[in-house]
């Protein structure tokens, strides 16, 4: 299933950032610069088998999400030596993308592959749907989460919203829910009262349920003690 480098929002050292092992492939699910020192001081060979391509899964452009994706093309071309595929949602976002990483940072064009959503289900067994979803208004239809299969289990990834209610439809009985959630009602992250209110439909469905982004993780898993819920699990326990 997903590890992750980092639980927590913008504002903490360890931001949020999940990964996953498959058919010699280390997916990341969006890139901070957290995440890429995450994977330098690993190394390929700390992920078990060997690790032929780095895939970066974007779910929108703010900064705790993607500042490291360019370092990460650099890094893969000049040391590792391996090939980097960066999956966005939409044609408009692989323009954004495009113009951070090669026009901003100055990426080699030749180093890296970017593809679509729609693109990448094709090439991928594991991704099944990218979902739209609400975050911030400034980033409005430019927000996903996504819809996966790990380890033969269907996966739901939220990535920053403020609302589950995109990602109900996608998830099916026993399914595996990652989710954001905040201690504090911003109106842009999922608050924890509101990801409470799911508690029943989630017990009703089976769904696992394992939290992510949080702004404050102690205040977070005390509010919700006892209701199902756990910490995302971190690469280093």
């Amino acid at each position: 299933m997903l590890r992750f480098f980092g639980r927590r929002s913008a504002f903490n050292e360890e931001q949020n950032s999940a990964f996953f092992v498959e058919d010699e492939r280390l997916v990341l699910l969006d890139c901070a610069m957290f995440a890429f020192h995450a994977v330098r001081k690993t190394g390929l060979e700390g992920f078990g088998d060997k690790i032929n391509e780095i895939v970066i899964v974007v779910t929108h452009t703010h900064g705790d999400h993607i500042s490291g994706i360019p370092m990460m093309i650099h890094y893969a071309k000049y040391v590792l030596c391996i090939p980097v595929t960066v999956i966005v949602p939409t044609e408009e976002m692989r323009t954004d993308m495009r113009f951070a990483c090669e026009r901003l940072d100055g990426c080699d064009p030749d180093a890296y592959t970017m593809l679509t959503a729609d693109e990448a289900i094709s090439v991928y067994k594991w991704l099944k749907a990218a979902i739209l979803t609400e975050h911030t208004p400034q980033l409005a239809g430019r927000c996903f989460g996504y819809n996966l299969s790990v380890d033969g289990r269907n996966v739901v990834y939220t990535g920053d919203t403020n609302t589950l209610e995109p990602f109900l439809p996608y998830l099916e009985k026993g399914s595996v829910l990652y989710t954001e959630t905040s201690y504090n009602d911003s109106g842009v992250h999922l608050h924890v009262k509101k990801l409470m209110e799911y508690a029943e439909l989630f017990k009703e469905r089976e769904i696992e349920v394992y939290l992510m982004h949080m702004d404050d993780e102690r205040a977070v898993l005390e509010q919700v003690k006892g209701r199902g819920f756990a910490p995302a699990p971190l690469f280093s326990e």
